[in-house]
This record gives C-alpha cells, structure tokens and sequence, in this order.
C-alpha cells in the first residue's frame, strides 16, 4: 500500500521534526514511512539527506537502509567521509545491508526458479524487497514460465521494485506485462508488418505534414506502444530466434525512434468545436 507523496511528505517532515525534538526513531523506525514508500517518494527522502539536523540525516538513511533502496548509495558513500559520527555510522549500516541484500539475491533467485508452495511465495516477496533493476530480467522469466498465484506473486515483487526505484516508474507497464513464449514465425510476422508501417505508411502519409489530426496521432502513438512492448517481451526469446532477427528487431527500434521524434514535432489539430490546433506536447 502506498499513498500520495504529498501525504508522504507531511508525514516525512512530521517525523523529522520530531527526531529533531529528541524522539529517536520517529523516521527510520517509522512504519508508516516504511510500508507507504512508493513512486514519488524518493525525492521526499533525498532532501532528509540534506536536512540541517545530523540526526535526522542519520535516521534518513537508516530508512533508505530499511526500504532497501540502491540510488542514493554514492550519496551516502560520499557522506560517510565528511559528516558527524553518528551519521558516518548509518552510512555505514546502510552499506553494509545493501552488501547483504547482494549476497541473498542469487539463493533467492534459486529459489523462485526452482522451488513452490510457501518457499516460492517468501522469496519472491524478499526479493520485491530487496532485489533492484538488474533482477527484473530474471524475475520476468520466472513469471512467463509460471501462472496463476506464482505469476501474480512474481508480477507484485516486480511491482514493488519499481515503487522502490523512480527510474523504473515509466517502464511500469512494460516491466509487469506478460512474457511472450518464443514464436519465431509470429515475431517475423510483427517485424514486418510493423516495419512497413513505420517505414513505408508512416513515412509517406504521416511523417511529410506539419499537422496531424487528433486521431492520426492517437493511432500512431497506439502502434508504436503496441511495438515497443512487443520488443521488451521478445528480449529474452532472441537467443531461441535466427541470428538475423536480431537485426531486424534493431531496425525496428530505430524506426520507433525516429517516428516517435518525427510525431512529437507535429501539430496536433483538434475536432472541430473542440478549440484551437495545439502543440503534440499538450498531449504528451
């Protein structure tokens, strides 16, 4: 459960203050702080690691600690060289639990990937709260060789690792779709069909004007979605495919980029009566 990071933030800075009053714990011990953190909130805690007050910096970093969150960790690296004692000694808490989070993770992954029942279900979660970016290629596969619970426990670890990380937020839809199984035939279908969109219609029907309507434009952005999450879910079936739709797949991803450029410096000219023509980035 997470909740706006406005309510986060008040939250954050009731704590703080009352760290700042003599109550120790009131942040990193926070369950509220520790069961509500989610997209949005990182940038709330960020500024207690700036905070006038050496305790409440200690205790923010404590809390990264706690939530298990791998960005500030050059931050905090840095700040274990200049900064008070008792923020040098969470500095170093927070190092040394991230290290011990690393050294779980791949029995954790043996686990999911080769156990069920209760074991699965307890590392997965573990995992939700401790593994980062570089596991959610792993974790995806278990997801698409599993179903039913198991796929939904995999899909909420994943989910809770991208609460945990603001960069992955706007892969979120990508990161919790369904893995595709490996179908060579279907995935040269797709490449074709959707190159010839991009490179042959898009080119000459769209990309030529100045202005687009409304719908053209809800069109385009619908199919170059719909392609880039074909891609992301095909990654891990390129090993099983021919070694030239590695390439192919490549071309694909510069032409999503480039139709994807092209259309963002287009007008986009509304239905009549709905008001003035306007910029693509008032629909972005």
């Amino acid at each position: 459960m997470t909740v706006p990071a406005s309510n986060y933030s008040l939250n954050f800075r009731k704590a703080a203050s009352s760290v700042s009053a003599g109550n120790r714990g009131a942040v990193s011990d926070s369950r509220f702080l520790q069961d509500n953190y989610g997209p949005g909130c990182y940038e709330v805690l960020l500024s207690g690691l700036e905070h006038d007050d050496y305790r409440v910096r200690a205790e923010t970093i404590l809390l990264f600690s706690r939530l298990g969150i791998r960005k500030p960790r050059e931050i905090i690296e840095e700040m274990s060289y200049h900064d008070k004692d008792t923020v040098v000694g969470a500095c170093i808490a927070y190092g040394s639990a991230i290290r011990d989070a690393d050294e779980r993770i791949p029995e954790l992954l043996y686990t999911v990937n080769h156990r069920t029942g209760t074991e699965y279900r307890n590392a997965m979660k573990t995992l939700g709260s401790i593994a980062s970016e570089e596991q959610i290629p792993e974790i995806r596969k278990v997801m698409g060789q599993t179903g039913g619970e198991m796929r939904e426990q995999a899909r909420a670890a994943l989910s809770r690792i991208i609460d945990r990380d603001p960069d992955l937020e706007p892969k979120r839809m990508f990161v919790l779709s369904d893995p595709i199984p490996p179908n060579e035939r279907a995935f040269r279908a797709f490449l074709a069909k959707s190159t010839d969109y991009l490179d042959v219609r898009y080119r000459e029907r769209v990309s030529p004007r100045r202005e687009v309507k409304l719908k053209t434009y809800n069109d385009v952005v619908h199919g170059i979605l719909t392609m880039q999450l074909r891609l992301y879910n095909e990654r891990l079936n390129l090993t099983y495919y021919s070694e030239d739709i590695p390439a192919e797949a490549d071309r694909l991803s510069e032409l999503i980029a480039w139709a994807a450029e092209d259309l963002r410096a287009k007008r986009v000219i509304k239905p009549e009566g709905l008001g003035r023509a306007s910029n693509i980035g008032d629909y972005s």
